[in-house]
């Protein structure tokens, strides 16, 4: 991994209508390094990550390789940076081999064709992802988890040295979740990579990230390595739940302890 910043953000705001989704939220993230950003839902994760990659204006400054993130032009900036949202309603009408061929359009004219070359990284990508028996099946009919990883297929035929992923093993059972952050993780060691991911399994975070954002209210509270952030009282102020941190192979590994009692009263209530 490469000592140098590529990656940087400075006092990143967004307000909407008076409230503050985002507050000053700084960083940095070198070549080839994971980043996972942790926070409860509603702490701005998502928005910053769009931000990022450029999906979304904000105050403040993004820069990516020295450049800021808006004066890329919209092909430029996908060559650069491949993003993965959460799954929507949205149904394509098309294969997974197809949606996963979407990822060579930001190398591709409108007269360019398909080369054996590409033929080969559209099969490895489905074969990284585990869903080479699948190809031909429609994206539509596939399950969440299915579809995740058809996306992320589609993000590594991009072949940009920014991936932005928001919750990229949240509809993702325990095999795949840990194949595709491993994945992930090899693409930033072995291919100077950058990640930077959305993650609501801390102990996974500390796992496969080399640093870690955490953020509560749209603030940045805490960042630096997992034995940095993952901190037992921090984390119980922000996540308002009872916290315990153990260490598993020179890692932390947090669990939660909710107080067992009742939250309704549902005396008298019937069905």
């Amino acid at each position: 991994m490469s000592d140098k910043c590529v990656l940087q953000a400075e006092e990143v705001s967004l307000h909407i209508l008076n409230k503050a989704i985002l507050h000053q939220v700084s960083f940095t993230a070198r070549r080839g390094e994971v980043v996972g950003v942790l926070g409860p839902n509603g702490a701005g994760k998502t928005t910053l990550l769009k931000v990022l990659s450029g999906q979304r204006d904000s105050q403040g400054l993004v820069y990516w390789n020295g450049r800021a993130i808006g004066d890329y032009t919209i092909q430029a900036l996908a060559r650069q940076v491949a993003v993965v949202n959460q799954i929507n309603d949205v149904v394509f009408s098309v294969t997974l081999q197809q949606v996963v061929r979407m990822g060579l359009l930001p190398h591709k004219s409108l007269l360019s064709r398909q080369t054996k070359s590409d033929d080969r990284l559209i099969k490895q990508a489905i074969k990284a992802v585990g869903l080479e028996e699948k190809t031909q099946q429609q994206f539509s009919s596939l399950s969440g988890g299915e579809q995740q990883r058809t996306l992320i297929a589609r993000a590594l035929v991009q072949r940009a040295p920014l991936l932005i992923l928001d919750e990229p093993v949240n509809h993702l059972d325990v095999y795949y979740q840990h194949q595709i952050l491993q994945l992930l993780h090899d693409l930033a060691s072995q291919l100077d990579v950058t990640v930077v991911m959305s993650l609501h399994d801390l102990t996974l975070a500390a796992q496969y990230c080399d640093a870690l954002l955490l953020i509560s209210e749209g603030k940045l509270v805490a960042s630096g390595s997992a034995n940095a952030v993952l901190q037992p009282d921090l984390l119980s102020s922000v996540f308002n739940i009872d916290c315990h941190v153990t260490q598993r192979d020179g890692k932390p590994s947090v669990s939660f302890s909710p107080k067992r009692k009742p939250v309704l009263d549902l005396a008298g209530w019937k069905p």
